[in-house]
């Protein structure tokens, strides 16, 4: 575990720009630039929390946090570490250390796969890549059984296949897959947006409870600010790709400076000022 108060993430000055087939009545220059020069640090054991409205430039920043793609400019640490300047085995073998949670619990998971699969893929992954030796089948189904006991389910469901859960019980699936590295960091890109409001909660409530238990750091990608005021200790808002404010969740949700930020508070029932 971190210290808590170790700056695990740190996101300096990141820009990116995509460059467009043609010119297009958005980018006149052929390209488009969803973030611009966006900076935050996230503190181990702390949930960041990353709004905007749709094409603010949300899942972009989660894509360079987990090292998906390369920022145009800027840089982002984990750990004391540039992930853009590692070479491609040593970045695998950091990923293990921060796992993410996808918005649609229909579609991350494999239905050709078993669960016991599932789970345990990030680990394949990182340790067919020279971090250690893959461990035994018996070893395997051990830590799939730990995470999925984690999560409120069962070692029986380890030889189940996707489609014979709910939204909410694959959702759980997907959080376990994420556990199954002991990571310090989860990105959770809209993790409830696809559930039903009652699910919501349980969800929720069930990484609250992960976190307080495993240390996890949580950055939390939504539109839904009711999620980010239940979940999140700070907040930036992102507008055009810019953050328009940053603070603690407290400071945004009850005295917003910025017109943006106002207008997207006043649009949530019961977070209206």
């Amino acid at each position: 575990m971190k210290s808590p108060h170790q700056v695990l993430l740190d996101v300096q000055h990141v820009s990116q720009q995509y460059a467009l087939p043609k010119p297009s009545l958005f980018a006149k220059a052929g390209h488009i630039q969803p973030l611009k020069d966006v900076s935050f640090q996230l503190t181990a054991g702390k949930s960041m929390g990353i709004v905007g409205e749709s094409g603010s430039g949300k899942s972009t920043l989660a894509r360079l946090v987990m090292a998906l793609e390369k920022p145009t400019q800027g840089k982002l640490f984990f750990n004391g570490n540039d992930l853009n300047a590692l070479p491609q085995d040593q970045l695998r073998i950091a990923r293990s250390d921060f796992q993410m949670v996808f918005q649609d619990p229909y579609g991350s998971l494999d239905p050709r796969q078993k669960v016991l699969y599932i789970v345990t893929e990030p680990l394949h992954s990182t340790l067919s890549s020279g971090s250690g030796q893959l461990p035994s089948t018996q070893d395997l189904k051990d830590r799939a059984t730990f995470a999925l006991t984690e999560v409120g389910l069962r070692a029986s469901d380890l030889d189940k296949y996707p489609h014979e859960f709910s939204g909410g019980q694959r959702q759980r699936i997907a959080i376990a897959r994420a556990l199954i590295t002991r990571p310090s960091l989860i990105v959770a890109d809209e993790p409830v947006s696809a559930l039903d409001v009652s699910v919501q909660a349980q969800v929720l409530n069930l990484m609250m409870d992960l976190q307080d238990r495993f240390g996890l750091s949580y950055l939390f990608v939504s539109h839904d600010l009711a999620v980010i005021n239940l979940m999140c200790d700070d907040v930036i808002v992102l507008q055009h790709g810019q953050v328009v404010e940053a603070g603690s969740a407290d400071e945004i949700f009850q005295r917003p400076q910025h017109p943006y930020t106002q207008a997207l508070l006043a649009a949530i029932p019961g977070l209206s000022q």
